[in-house]
């Protein structure tokens, strides 16, 4: 890479020795290229925003997009923040990987050494623009991860609701149920008590047997009252025929004690009368004398 006396501008000298009979050089063949091909060349190669560029093993800009760093012969071994990489990349004699810095930019850049030539390009990349669409991807997932986890928390809480919802109203029921209240209506509305009637899961088995129940609690203690007030009747029926029995004996007792007062006077009148008065022919007159007492009984 030469500067052309006749142009000055960076030439590309190429040559190749002309041999005799006896293979002994006796002259050059050379052709010069204008350099700034391959800067156009390379400047057709978008990587993002930057484009690739072409150096020698020296680390001298042979092509580039910015036309001065070709003609200044710009080294890129004298750029500290690029020295390292550059270094890699002209030791190796495979392609590679690697990063460098760029006033304060950071780019990712591929070299591959040009068969045939003591070249290398270099393919760099700003980091931003590289990380670009995995960022970019990054922010979709981030939102569609937000949206599944929104929705997620949506049909949690729907199936929570669909789940709690019938045992907390056989909670009310059960509970006014416990409390002795069997009208299902003051624990639950007619809506909610059809809603969870018609469940075919085990809630909605849990509910018609809780409703069953109730139903049979209602009709067994109707049973039961009827039967209560069958016995009140009936000890209504006893109470008053044993105060009819307690009043005929009431008076049969006062029956009784007025016989016993009368014989008890007579006996005394007996005692009482003289002795001639005791013949047999004279007591038979004076019980004949004593009036009869009948005692009545119900």
């Amino acid at each position: 890479l030469i500067v052309s006396k006749t142009s000055g501008k960076m030439t590309v000298m190429y040559s190749v020795p002309i041999n005799n009979a006896n293979d002994d050089v006796i002259g050059v063949l050379a052709i010069g290229i204008d350099a700034g091909v391959f800067s156009d060349i390379v400047r057709d190669v978008n990587i993002g925003s930057e484009h690739p560029f072409i150096i020698d093993l020296d680390g001298r800009i042979i092509a580039h997009d910015i036309n001065e760093l070709v003609m200044t012969g710009h080294n890129m071994l004298e750029d500290e923040q690029a020295k390292s990489f550059i270094e890699s990349a002209v030791a190796s004699t495979e392609t590679g990987v690697g990063k460098y810095t760029r006033e304060e930019e950071k780019l990712i850049a591929g070299y591959a050494p040009i068969k045939g030539t003591h070249w290398i390009v270099v393919t760099p990349m700003k980091e931003s623009e590289a990380f670009e669409g995995i960022v970019y991807m990054r922010s979709r997932l981030s939102l569609l991860m937000l949206a599944a986890i929104i929705l997620a928390l949506i049909l949690a809480y729907r199936i929570a609701r669909r789940v709690s919802g019938p045992i907390v109203i056989l909670k009310k029921i059960t509970d006014s149920m416990s409390k002795g209240n069997l009208m299902i209506s003051d624990a639950a509305t007619e809506e909610e008590t059809q809603a969870l009637l018609k469940r075919v899961d085990e809630l909605g088995e849990l509910g018609r047997s809780v409703n069953t129940l109730n139903h049979n609690l209602i009709e067994t203690l109707s049973n039961i009252k009827i039967a209560v007030d069958k016995v009140a009747h009936n000890a209504t029926l006893i109470n008053k025929t044993a105060s009819s029995v307690a009043d005929g004996a009431s008076q049969q007792a006062s029956a009784t004690q007025e016989i016993t007062s009368t014989a008890a006077h007579a006996t005394i009148n007996v005692q009482n009368t003289p002795f001639r008065m005791r013949h047999p022919r004279f007591v038979k007159r004076a019980r004949a004398s004593i009036p009869v007492q009948t005692a009545t009984s119900m």
